[in-house]
């Protein structure tokens, strides 16, 4: 978590090294651990596992392209032909409800947001 700046610079496609249901995971995991661990105790462990939370979620949106650039156009974004298995080497991501569900997604991403 220290060094996560570094590795997202060294490796800018996680999503596509990693497969997009582990940066699901990944950034379900992060975003859990900051709500039940460093709220109100560590303001900056809280704040550095948001922000890498934030990172992993939006990681999948840039295997396609036009991805957008910035943070405020992911609020147009439809992430709809990646969430079914539509790209090409991806399964749908929701295809194990033991492994992920939509309410988890969007619980933690609130929390991000």
């Amino acid at each position: 978590m220290k060094e996560f700046r570094q590795v997202f610079s060294d490796n800018p496609s996680l999503a596509d090294s990693f497969g997009s249901r582990q940066v699901f995971v990944g950034g379900i995991v992060l975003t859990k651990l900051a709500k039940l661990c460093y709220e109100g105790k560590d303001l900056h462990k809280f704040t550095e596992c948001i922000l890498m939370a934030s990172e992993l979620f939006a990681s999948p949106a840039k295997l396609t392209l036009p991805h957008p650039q910035t943070a405020i156009e992911y609020v147009n974004y439809s992430f709809r032909e990646f969430l079914d298995g539509r790209i090409a080497g991806e399964s749908a991501v929701f295809q194990d409800k033991q492994i992920l569900q939509p309410s988890e997604i969007l619980h933690t991403v609130q929390t991000v947001a």
